[in-house]
Parts: C-alpha cells; sequence; structure tokens
C-alpha cells in the first residue's frame, strides 16, 4: 500500500481494483480562526482610548465566511465593523475591528466585558467554526459625587424670619438609591431632612429649604453649617459632601430689662423697688452689681443671671441712705455694671 500527502484533494481515493495500490490524501489546511489582540489584550476607556485586535483565516474557503461578533447583551462596549467577511481573495490578510467603550453615567469603577464571534458559511468546514472571545477591560471615567448649587452663591437666613435654598444632585447615575441625610444641627432646620436619588432621577436637582432657629442667645450675625452624609449606593456611600455655610442674622440684643426706671423713697421711710431680667440668653453667666453712688442702698446688691434664669425677673428693694446731712428732697442714681 502507498500512501501520500497532498493540499489539493480531501479524503480518500481508491485506484483500480482491490488488488491495485490504495492512495489516500491527507489535507494539513485546517480551518480556523486566528483572533490576536493589539497589545496582547484589550483595554479601552469610557469617553476615551479604543483598542483593535485582527481576524483572519488559516485556510482558503470555499465559500465566503462571514464571522459577526456577540458583545452578549452587554451595553458596555461596540466594535466596528460589527463584522467581517473572508473571500477566497482576501482570507489571508488579516481584518481588524476596533473596540470602544459605552460612555455611559454610570458609577461603575474599571470593569470588564467579555465579546465572542459567529462564524457563518456555506463552506461546512468554517460555518459555526469556534472562535477564541476576547475579555474586555473597561477604564469608567464617572465619578461619584454630589453637587451643591447655592442661589446666588451664598445661603443667609434671619431668626426674625424669612428662608433660603440650595440644590443637591448626582454628578453621575448611580446604579442604586442613593440617600443624603442633612445634619442641619441647633442653628438651622433644613426640610426636607433627607433627599433620595434613584436611577431615574439622578440628574433632577431636588431642593433643600433652610431657616434660622429663633432661639434667644445675642450673638450678633454669625454663621453655621449645614453638613450632608451620603449612604446607600456603594460607589456613592461615604462621598464628602461640601457643607453649606449660613449666615445668620441675629434677632436677639444684649441689655437689661427693668420693670420702671423712677424710684421714690425717703430717708429713714419707706422704700422702692423694681424688677430686672437680661433682655437675651447668656452664654456665660452674668453678673450685674447695684451702684447707689453713696445715696441708695440696692438690696441685694448683685445678681447673678444664667442661660437657665436670664428671663426671671428679679425684685430689688431700694431705699435711700440715712445720712446726717441736710439735703433737702434731692436725686440720686442707681446705676447697674454688667460683668
Amino acid at each position: 500500500m502507498l500512501s501520500g500527502a497532498s493540499n489539493s484533494g480531501l479524503g480518500q481515493t481508491t485506484l483500480g481494483s482491490p488488488d491495485h495500490a490504495v492512495l489516500t490524501f491527507t489535507d494539513d489546511d485546517s480551518p480556523a480562526v486566528v483572533v490576536t489582540a493589539s497589545g496582547g489584550s484589550i483595554s479601552v476607556n469610557e469617553g476615551g482610548a479604543t483598542d483593535t485586535y485582527t481576524l483572519v483565516l488559516t485556510s482558503e474557503p470555499a465559500f465566503d465566511v462571514t464571522i459577526a461578533v456577540d458583545l452578549g447583551g452587554s451595553n458596555q462596549m461596540s466594535v466596528n465593523p460589527a463584522s467581517v467577511t473572508f473571500t477566497a481573495a482576501n482570507w489571508l490578510t488579516p481584518q481588524t475591528l476596533t473596540v470602544s467603550a459605552v460612555d455611559d453615567p454610570d458609577v461603575e469603577g474599571n470593569h470588564n466585558a467579555a465579546l465572542s464571534h459567529t462564524a457563518s458559511s456555506v463552506d461546512s468546514f468554517y460555518n459555526r467554526i469556534s472562535v477564541v472571545g476576547l475579555p474586555v477591560a473597561i477604564t469608567d471615567n464617572d465619578i461619584a459625587a454630589v453637587l451643591v448649587t447655592e442661589a446666588g452663591g451664598a445661603t443667609a437666613v434671619s431668626e426674625a424670619g424669612g428662608a433660603d435654598s440650595y440644590t443637591l444632585v448626582l454628578s453621575t447615575r448611580p446604579l442604586s438609591d442613593v440617600v443624603i441625610t442633612l445634619d442641619d444641627g441647633l442653628e438651622l432646620s433644613a426640610s426636607p431632612g433627607t433627599l433620595t436619588f434613584t436611577p431615574a432621577n439622578w440628574n433632577l436637582a431636588q431642593t433643600v429649604t433652610v431657616a434660622a432657629v429663633n432661639d434667644n442667645v445675642a450673638e450678633g450675625t454669625h454663621s453655621a453649617d449645614l453638613a450632608h452624609s451620603v449612604s446607600g449606593n456603594s460607589a456613592f456611600a461615604g462621598t464628602a459632601v461640601r457643607a453649606v455655610s449660613v449666615s445668620i442674622s441675629d434677632n436677639d440684643v444684649a441689655g437689661l430689662s427693668l420693670s420702671k426706671t423712677t424710684l421714690s423713697t425717703a430717708e429713714g421711710g419707706a422704700a422702692d423697688s423694681y424688677q430686672i431680667r437680661l433682655t437675651s440668653e447668656p452664654v456665660n453667666d452674668v453678673t450685674v452689681t447695684l451702684e447707689g453712688g453713696g445715696q441708695l442702698v440696692a438690696d441685694p446688691a448683685t445678681l447673678t443671671f444664667s442661660a437657665t434664669n436670664w428671663n426671671l425677673a428679679r425684685t430689688i428693694n431700694v431705699s435711700a441712705a440715712d445720712d446726717a446731712r441736710v439735703e433737702g428732697s434731692h436725686n440720686g442714681t442707681l446705676g447697674h455694671r454688667v460683668t
């Protein structure tokens, strides 16, 4: 029996009767598709760099071979062209495909996808032949952030009334709900107390209304920060959000309130009295010392007001100092020294 190899035939050919020699021809052109990634791998950036790879056949097809790219339902990338066709004339020429990342607004971080291929042809050797798939590394360009916008560039309120507002919105779409909780402290009142952004409303600004807490402390014009904390979606959770510094106009005045300012007394005779309290809540204790200038005697001579009793009226009894001088009816002044 004789055997030999040839590139021009397939299978077996029997010559003559069984007593003649049988020649067997074996084809060494195995049909395959070679996939070559540029640089050895595929890496793309959202909104930026693309990458390429090539396809080529290992043998001449009897009929045209079309290789289609299959993204597997992924919306993370695109390939151009979406398919290539090899013929008997171009099967030796590698065809280039360009891979791009879909520049979506989702915060995903760097992630991976995969593309595969499907071959189709009337050529039975190439129809549905297995083609190597390619992993694709995608660099995300979306940053999780919360954008704060103050009307007029600043936020100001008054203890006497009137509110101001600002807005919050996400920088990019989350894959799940993002909850922002407001911390308005003791000086401010913010409404609503929480905001929820979803994959559907992430780009719609939500308004926060701010008012001042009308306390009794005389502080003058001062400021307080309205802080934010983020929870929910893992990409956004813990994201630092700029605090809003709110200017607060005070409506409290530090001073003494006297029930009356004219008293009548007699040396060695009748006394008079009045009541005193603070006009605003003190941050620290306030001591009021009564000073009669030698003409008047106050009882008690000192009073201490605190944050708990500042608005409670305290009674002062005032009498004339019974001296030995002949003065006739005359006036005296009772002073109040605050420390």
